[in-house]
């Protein structure tokens, strides 16, 4: 980070500090899903007058995801109402990231309900403007939503190195594994398949409707919520991160949306990039204004 920028991120921290008491207690809180499940979340209440903030992990984890707690934490510091669900992913009351071998009854588009379930819920506990930010998978997800009806009710989304479960696949692969999967749900929709999806090299199980769901997310598909973000939607990534495929960077460059790349950080941003990220999504969330 330069000089100029590590400044005015040490001012924006001392302003969140003369104007917020300090960090509120985390709380694991539960909310009853439209599929009967129970989902967590972990919950921190902040000063009203800001925008809460909903920040979504990524593929099969959960909002102790190193990411995920380092910018609730951050934000918190700032006065922000932070709400970090777990996602089910077809799991009752969910509090651990899934593994690859168990069987993945779950879709890409199932987190839709639930997003709108939480922001409800904030809702109802007088947050009536929410920006969101997700990292990885988490991000793509929001991306997705931005294209919902529901998408409207955010104020901002912040995607933090976005990417879809199947970019470990070349384009052949991906194509070869959507087949198979077409194919094991006409012939049973029960089956289990094994397949290859984000860190899950071959060994995702999951039923056919399931792996189709997540493999047919690709750059083009996640474009039209990229076009559709306009101001609201912000992207940052690393330039050391190995996991974003250059063909999202170059559907991202030609959306027309603000992204940024913060050098040396990887897609965790545990190596470097952590002050810079925290600055320019603090940014980017003051803009919205009080």
């Amino acid at each position: 980070m330069s000089p100029s920028r590590t400044l005015i991120a040490a001012l924006c921290w001392s302003l969140a500090a003369t104007t917020w008491p300090g960090r509120a207690a985390a709380q694991q809180v539960q909310l009853a899903m439209e599929n009967g499940m129970t989902a967590l979340a972990d919950y921190r209440e902040g000063d009203p007058r800001l925008p809460a903030v909903l920040i979504l992990h990524g593929f099969l984890q959960t909002y102790h995801f190193s990411i995920v707690q380092k910018l609730a934490d951050e934000l918190a510091d700032a006065g922000y109402t932070i709400l970090a669900p777990n996602l089910t992913l077809g799991v009752d009351s969910r509090s651990e990231p899934l593994t690859c071998s168990a069987i993945q009854n779950h879709r890409f588009e199932d987190s839709d309900a639930e997003l709108v379930r939480w922001l409800d819920w904030l809702q109802g506990r007088g947050h009536v403007r929410a920006a969101a930010i997700g990292h990885s998978s988490g991000a793509a997800r929001l991306v997705h939503f931005l294209t919902t009806p529901a998408g409207k009710r955010l104020a901002a989304v912040i995607a933090v190195s976005p990417t879809f479960p199947a970019a470990a696949l070349a384009p052949e692969a991906q194509a070869a594994q959507i087949a198979r999967a077409r194919a094991n749900l006409a012939r049973d929709a029960r089956s289990v398949d094994r397949y290859t999806l984000g860190y899950c090299q071959g060994n995702y199980v999951a039923p056919p409707a399931a792996a189709l769901s997540w493999s047919q997310v690709t750059p083009e598909s996640l474009g039209s919520g990229f076009r559709q973000g306009g101001r609201r939607l912000m992207v940052i990534w690393g330039s050391a991160d190995r996991v974003v495929p250059d063909s999202l960077r170059q559907v991202v460059a030609g959306s027309g949306v603000e992204y940024h790349t913060v050098e040396g950080a990887n897609h965790f941003f545990s190596d470097a990039g952590e002050f810079e990220l925290f600055d320019l999504v603090l940014a980017h969330l003051e803009a919205l204004g009080g």
